[in-house]
């Protein structure tokens, strides 16, 4: 009796045991080895890059040096410790690592150009030509790291007479009538 009860908890246990031997080991993730630079903001991009992390890979997250992601103050809920938090920027960006960097001085703007030579994607959602006027964009980072994937996620754009526009989910829905 008493064993039939405990079965179903050893075999939870053991599958537990297995999933995260199999996935949450660095050694055997799917995605073990490969270094993200993450220097997106808000939803995309953390999204993207929480993924690949949850996958194994290594993600780096850049953030503003006075402030961090703008997303550390949305909320409630916060997470009240050694600081407060936003629930949902612990929750987007777990399994990251987080850098403060000055992309507006030539020292932060060296210091990306040294993580992207050691990383094997860069994720960014600035608007388009933001990282090309400080000299991180695609062009000048493909001679100096031609085996980095670049992914820039924009919501309209690289072209077009929107492609300033910022991307969020009220300015999609109100455009296409839901709002």
């Amino acid at each position: 009796m008493i064993f039939s009860r405990l079965k179903p908890v050893l075999i939870e246990n053991t599958q537990k045991r297995a999933f995260r031997e199999m996935c949450c080991t660095s050694d055997r993730s799917p995605l073990s080895g490969i270094r993200i630079l993450d220097m997106s903001r808000v939803l995309a991009g953390p999204f993207a890059t929480m993924v690949l992390g949850d996958l194994g890979a290594e993600i780096i997250k850049i953030e503003n040096p006075t402030s961090g992601d703008d997303t550390r103050s949305w909320g409630p809920p916060f997470v009240e410790g050694m600081s407060r938090e936003s629930a949902y920027f612990l929750s987007i960006n777990r399994n990251k690592k987080s850098v403060c960097v000055n992309l507006k001085t030539r020292e932060g703007q060296d210091i990306i150009r040294k993580l992207a030579t050691k990383s094997d994607v860069l994720v960014e959602n600035f608007k388009p030509g933001t990282l090309d006027s400080k000299g991180l964009g695609y062009t000048q980072l493909k001679t100096s790291c031609p085996r980095l994937i670049y992914c820039s996620i924009t919501g309209f754009g690289s072209e077009g007479p929107y492609k300033n526009r910022g991307g969020y989910d009220v300015i999609a829905a109100s455009m296409g009538g839901l709002a």
